[in-house]
C-alpha cells in the first residue's frame, strides 16, 4: 500500500496555495491541520474498505474538528474527543446540520437585540479591566447577554464560536502567539471599538457555510480527558484512528488552554458540556490537565527516549518524562481500541527542547511495534504558514527555532481487516 502515497511529496503536502476560508475556518485555532490534506490521506485509506458506511472513526485529539469535519463529508461515523471546552465547543458547531429558517430567525432576533438599547449587565471576572478595555468590555458584554437571550442552544453554538474570535481580536492580547501576552500600550490604545460590527459581519460570513442538509452520519462528542474517555469505547471497535496528538506538554510547546482562557470566561458554562462546566478554569488550568500537565516517574523502556534524555540538562528531563508517560498510556489504551487490519494516522512534528529534537516520530515508531502494529508510510510536509514566531525560546544566549516541519506516520494494526 506505501506506493499508493509516492503521489504526496513534500512540495504537494505543503499546501502552499491553501486557504482556510471554508467551513473548517471559521473559528480561530491554534495549529489547525489542512482539511484538504487530510481528505487526500482519508481518501486513500478508505479506499481499502468495501463498504465504509459502518466503518468508525476516532480522533481523541480533535481540536478544532478538522478531521471530524472530513470524516462527515466523506460518508464516515466518527468519535472525538478534546480536553478543551472551546475545541469542544467549535466543533460542535461547525458539524451541526442547523435548520436554516430557524438559525437564520434566530440571527435576526440577536442582531436586533444588538442594534437596540437593550439593558444589560457588565459581565465580569478575574483580571477582565487587564484583558480589555472598558468600552470593549461593554460591546462584548452587550453581545453575551444577547446570545443568552436566544432560546435554541444549537443556534447558540455557532453564535458563542463567532464571538470567541472577536473575544480574541478585541483583547489586550497579542494576536502574534497563542499565549498571553500583552500588547503595547500604545496599540491597546489605538484599538478601534467596532467590536459589533466586526462580530456581525464575521456570523454573517460564517452562516453562509454551515451544513444545512440533514446528514445520516453519525458524530459523537465527548470534551475531557482522552484517556479516561477511551474507557467507553469497546476494544477492537475502532476502524480508523486520526488524529494530531500533542507533541509536548502544552505550557512549553502549543499552549492552548491559554488561548482559550479568555473566551471561556465570558461563555456562559451552562452551553459548555458537562466536564467543561465542572472544572475550575485560570488562566492555564487546562495545559496543566493535558499530557504531560503533571509529575510522572519514568517506567518505559524506550530506546530513542532514554537516548535522548541524555542529551538534554537535568531540568528539562522531568517535562519530557511527564509528557511521555501519559503518551503512553494514551497510545496503548488506543492500541486495544482499534480492530486488527484497522489503521492509525497520525500528524507530528518534533519539537526542540534544550536546543535538541525530541525524537517523537521515532517515538511513535517504537510504540507502534510494540503494540502490533506495522508502518504503512511516512509523509513529510514543510510547515509554510506559523502563527507563531520563528524564534520561539532562548538556550545558551542563542535564538531556538519553531517547528518547520510535519510528519504523518501511517500505521495498521497486524491482523486481518474484516471489511476490506
Amino acid at each position: 500500500m506505501e506506493n499508493v502515497f509516492e503521489k504526496y511529496t513534500n512540495e504537494f503536502l505543503t499546501f502552499k496555495d491553501y486557504k482556510n476560508n471554508g467551513l473548517n475556518g471559521i473559528a480561530l485555532y491554534p495549529a489547525m491541520m489542512i482539511d484538504e490534506m487530510q481528505k487526500c490521506i482519508l481518501e486513500e485509506i478508505l479506499k481499502i474498505y468495501e463498504k465504509k458506511e459502518n466503518l468508525v472513526l476516532l480522533d481523541p485529539f480533535h481540536g478544532a474538528g478538522t478531521t471530524l469535519l472530513i470524516a462527515k463529508q466523506l460518508g464516515v461515523n466518527s468519535i472525538g474527543f478534546d480536553i478543551n471546552p472551546l475545541a469542544n465547543l467549535i466543533t460542535k458547531a461547525k458539524l451541526y446540520d442547523y435548520d436554516r429558517d430557524e438559525l437564520m430567525s434566530d440571527k435576526n432576533k440577536l442582531f436586533d437585540m444588538l442594534d437596540s438599547n437593550i439593558r444589560f449587565h457588565l459581565h465580569s471576572f478575574d483580571k477582565i479591566d487587564k484583558w480589555f478595555r472598558l468600552d470593549i468590555i461593554e460591546k462584548l458584554s452587550k453581545i453575551r447577554f444577547c446570545i443568552m437571550k436566544i432560546e435554541n442552544k444549537f443556534n447558540r453554538l455557532i453564535f458563542w464560536t463567532i464571538f470567541s474570535n472577536v473575544v480574541r481580536k478585541f483583547s489586550n492580547s497579542r494576536s502574534s502567539t497563542f499565549k498571553l501576552h500583552m500588547k503595547e500600550k500604545q496599540k491597546i490604545d489605538l484599538m478601534t471599538d467596532n467590536v459589533i460590527f466586526e462580530y456581525k459581519k464575521e456570523l454573517e460570513d460564517a452562516l453562509t457555510k454551515l451544513s444545512y442538509d440533514a446528514c445520516s452520519v453519525s458524530t459523537q462528542l465527548l470534551c475531557g480527558d482522552s484517556l479516561k474517555l477511551l474507557d467507553s469505547i469497546k476494544n477492537e471497535s475502532i476502524d480508523i484512528i486520526c488524529t494530531s496528538p500533542p507533541y509536548g506538554d502544552n505550557s512549553t510547546t502549543v499552549t492552548y488552554g491559554q488561548f482559550s482562557s479568555l473566551a471561556l470566561r465570558w461563555i456562559p458554562r451552562e452551553d459548555l458540556d458537562g466536564y467543561a462546566a465542572s472544572v475550575d478554569y485560570n488562566y492555564s488550568s487546562i495545559d496543566k490537565l493535558s499530557l504531560g500537565g503533571s509529575k510522572r516517574k519514568p517506567s518505559n523502556n524506550l530506546v530513542y527516549l532514554n537516548e535522548y534524555l541524555e542529551l538534554i540538562s537535568k531540568s528539562k528531563q522531568q517535562k519530557i518524562i511527564n509528557f511521555t508517560e501519559d503518551y503512553i498510556d494514551v497510545f496503548e489504551k488506543l492500541s486495544s481500541k482499534i480492530k486488527k487490519g484497522g489503521y492509525i494516522i497520525f500528524t507530528v512534528g518534533n519539537r526542540k527542547v534544550d536546543n535538541q529534537l525530541f525524537p517523537f516520530v521515532k517515538i511513535n515508531d517504537e510504540l507502534a511495534t510494540m503494540y502490533g502494529f506495522s508502518k504503512v508510510t511516512e509523509l513529510k510536509r514543510s510547515i509554510l504558514r506559523k502563527r507563531i514566531a520563528k524564534k520561539v525560546s532562548s538556550v545558551d544566549s542563542k535564538a531556538v527555532e519553531s517547528m518547520s516541519e510535519e510528519y504523518i506516520l501511517i500505521y495498521k494494526k497486524e491482523g486481518e481487516n474484516q471489511n476490506a
